[in-house]
């Protein structure tokens, strides 16, 4: 015959007096007993809550195979099975410590094991009944309200399980930085042990993310002035910035931040504590409302949901609003906002006892109940451990001894406080936001970036500088291959022939790389190549132009201080061939040494006065690729001074044959003008080189100009003379030609007769030269 052997497991409910809950009591969930409290003695809130209790063990005595044990008895050894319901009775505490002693002898005379404590709602007490070792220490305690940096501390309080943590948002704060790719931020701190549980539980999850926190820890205010600490954050451009700060601290960081600037579409401020609506019209701090407004703007609350949106039903078959609406009516109270965040979890840790209890009756039956209780001290903190299910609240589910709780996601957009997502931590191990549609608004529909990226940025040429100096060069090219054409066909040509065509072609030669080279001084710098071939081109150029200009001038100089003809000088266009190819060689062999000894190599040089600032905030660093040599001045002032001196000597030679009248003959006059332009844009170029030094692509277009308009002046000054002669008597002959010479009456007789020498020895030389080529 089955005996039957009375039981006794209560769950101990201890709730006391705070802030939110002006009146509580202690309550006593014990088997077979009768509820005994003062209704009197209990205020709105905690009659809410009494019956909030009471709906919840109506559920749990009737909710199917809950509590419903099969025990071997000691003293029988046969098997009982049998359900038990719970009850219980209040006591008030008052969230007094000197209630202590009452309430815990109290305890002593109806507590057995297996029990939980419940309770409380007053951190301090909480902590008191936890601590008396004799007693408690061994007891798992949950508690739906009390939360302060102790509780939260699992070395002090192992078996302490909280069903309210408004510090757990660390995980939601780390999704929020990962959907937006912030990777970077800075963790502003009040120096307040309840305050340094968020940015505790932060700084823990962002220990294993690649998230950078400026500074490498959290930066804290109060002794430290704010605008001291927020200068320091500037100065390290911080662009996302987490606060956890009371609401009076907040409003001083917000008035700094707007002092220093750090407002705006560029920043983005993350608050993790509960402030009153419109908080920033709340206070009298350093700065006017409406520059607090502009501060806050944009800015996010991430917070734990008091009230769940969501419906849900939980594991009684009822959602959050079913519950509320049932309290309201067992009340008899229309409405009540104030304790509506509570009742939820008054509901469900009474949930969670009786399911804890649930399991250490079912591993009780499986050790057949032959143990004493200091032989499994941990048994009913393992059962809680191990519990998951969805309460009203959400997904119950503890992890170091407290729930991680839905976040509610809000942010300040047009001075309103939105919602804007709520991260369902429930769905763990796949926590993630669920974004309302079209709520989350970005300014000029850009995402904030973490820190100020830095962009390098080429700068080319410009394509109007492209084009107009390609167009530029091909005039040159064209212009200098059709003075090519007229010099070569017209050869024989009395105006031609005086000339020295040879000479001509080779100076056409030295025109043609002088714009070779403006084409490539406005093609890209790429390489080192790039750099050597406009170097070689600019300077071969220039030594085979006016090398070529200044040895025709050479000979007619010698010619001309041969005044007696003492000498038969026999000066013929290969003589000067090898002056020019003299000249040409010097150069060369300097620009080897040069390419040898410092070559070129392609920089990137810094544009400073064109960076930018991007709507992003985002440094473009701007760029242009140069070509540089180590020691490039002094191989450029070895050349220049070697060209300085050829250009001297020039002019020396145009001075000293300037009486020679004969125009095919003689360019002195030419001579002098393309030195006076040459010297004239050589000066501007030096003086603009060094002005314009961080402006390269400025300064490219402006010597290339320099270079055109020097070269095409030089080149159009020697042979259109020659072009407009040639039209007007196209069958001039050299005899007919030197007929103004034979009777010019204003020369002296030596003069002449100099000039005609001369002329006839250039004849006579084109002439051979014409011979040699028909045998």
């Amino acid at each position: 015959m089955a005996k039957t052997m009375i039981l006794m497991f209560e769950i101990i409910i201890i709730t006391e007096l705070n802030v939110l809950l002006p009146s509580v009591a202690i309550s006593e969930l014990r088997l077979g007993a009768q509820l005994s409290m003062n209704n009197s003695a209990m205020n709105e809130e905690s009659r809410l809550c009494n019956i909030t209790i009471q709906k919840a063990l109506e559920d749990i005595n009737a909710f199917p195979n809950l509590l419903v044990v099969g025990y071997q008895t000691i003293l029988f050894q046969d098997r009982i099975g049998y359900k038990l319901d719970l009850t219980y009775d209040y006591v008030d505490s008052e969230c007094r410590g000197e209630h202590r002693s009452d309430i815990i002898n109290k305890l002593r005379n109806i507590l057995h094991f297996p029990y939980i404590l419940i309770g409380g709602v007053c951190p301090t007490i909480t902590e008191q009944f936890i601590k008396v070792q004799d007693f408690f220490s061994s007891a798992a305690q949950i508690s739906y309200l009390a939360t302060s940096a102790n509780l939260a501390n699992r070395r002090l309080f192992p078996k302490l399980y909280r069903l309210t943590a408004p510090e757990r948002v660390g995980y939601a704060l780390v999704q929020l930085l990962a959907t937006f790719n912030w990777t970077r931020i800075a963790i502003i701190q009040e120096e307040n042990d309840n305050l340094s549980m968020t940015t505790s539980d932060l700084m823990k999850e962002l220990n294993v993310t690649k998230v950078d926190v400026i500074a490498g820890k959290p930066i804290t205010v109060g002794s430290t002035p704010v605008l001291q600490q927020l200068d320091v954050l500037k100065s390290l451009d911080a662009r996302i910035i987490v606060v956890s700060a009371s609401q009076k601290t907040t409003l001083e960081i917000v008035c700094n931040a707007y002092k220093l600037g750090l407002y705006g579409k560029q920043f983005v401020w993350i608050f993790t504590e509960k402030y009153s609506d419109e908080f920033w019209k709340v206070g009298d701090v350093y700065c006017t409302e409406e520059e607090r407004q502009r501060a806050v703007e944009g800015a996010f609350f991430c917070n734990t949901v008091n009230n769940k949106p969501f419906k849900e039903k939980g594991i009684a078959n009822m959602t959050y609003s079913d519950l509320l609406t049932d309290i309201r009516h067992r009340a008899n109270v229309p409405e009540f906002k104030p304790f509506d965040y509570a009742v939820g979890k008054c509901y469900d840790h009474v949930w969670v006892a009786a399911l804890a209890l649930n399991c250490s009756l079912s591993t009780l039956w499986k050790l057949g109940g032959e143990f004493l209780m200091d032989e499994r001290p941990n048994m009913i903190t393992d059962c809680i451990d191990k519990l998951d299910f969805v309460g009203t609240t959400g997904r119950i589910r503890f992890t170091d001894g407290a729930l991680n709780p839905d976040a509610v996601l809000q942010r300040i957009q047009d001075a309103n406080t939105k919602v804007v997502a709520y991260f369902r931590q429930d769905y763990h191990p796949n926590s993630r936001y669920e974004w309302i549609d079209g709520a989350l608004i970005w300014k000029d529909k850009i995402i904030p970036r973490d820190s100020a990226q830095t962009i390098q940025k080429e700068k080319f040429v410009p394509m109007s500088l492209y084009l107009t100096m390609y167009i530029l060069a091909g005039i040159g090219i064209i212009f200098t291959i059709a003075c090519f054409v007229f010099n070569v066909f017209w050869r024989k040509h009395r105006i031609v022939k005086m000339s020295s065509p040879n000479i001509n072609s080779i100076l056409l030669v030295g025109c043609l790389l002088m714009y070779v080279t403006i084409v490539i001084k406005t093609m890209a710098t790429t390489s080192k190549t790039v750099c050597a071939v406009r170097l070689f081109c600019f300077w071969i150029g220039f030594a085979t132009l006016f090398g070529s200009m200044f040895s025709k001038t050479w000979r007619v100089y010698r010619i001309f201080t041969n005044k007696q003809m003492k000498q038969k000088l026999s000066l013929r266009d290969k003589h000067l061939l090898v002056i020019i190819g003299i000249l040409v060689i010097m150069e060369t062999l300097v620009l080897i040494v040069w390419e040898s000894y410092s070559p070129h190599h392609v920089k990137e040089q810094r544009l400073e006065t064109e960076d930018v600032t991007t709507d992003k905030g985002d440094k473009v660093l701007v760029f242009s690729r140069v070509c540089v040599s180590v020691h490039s001045n002094y191989f450029n002032w070895t050349l220049k001074i070697v060209n300085g001196a050829l250009m001297a000597l020039g002019a020396f030679l145009a001075w000293e044959t300037r009486q020679v009248h004969i125009e095919a003959l003689n360019d002195s006059k030419t001579i002098g003008v393309c030195l006076y332009n040459v010297v004239i844009l050589s000066i501007v170029g030096l003086f603009l080189s060094m002005t314009l030094d961080d402006k390269p692509i400025v300064l490219n277009g402006v010597t290339s100009v320099c270079l055109f308009v020097g070269t095409l002046v030089s080149e159009t000054l020697i042979f259109l003379p020659k072009i407009l002669a040639f039209y007007r008597k196209p069958i001039a002959t050299p005899q007919t030609a030197l007929t103004n010479l034979q009777s010019s009456t204003t020369l002296s007789i030596t003069t002449n007769r100099i000039e005609l020498g001369a002329s006839r020895s250039c004849e006579k030389e084109t002439e051979t030269d014409d011979t040699t080529k028909l045998d």
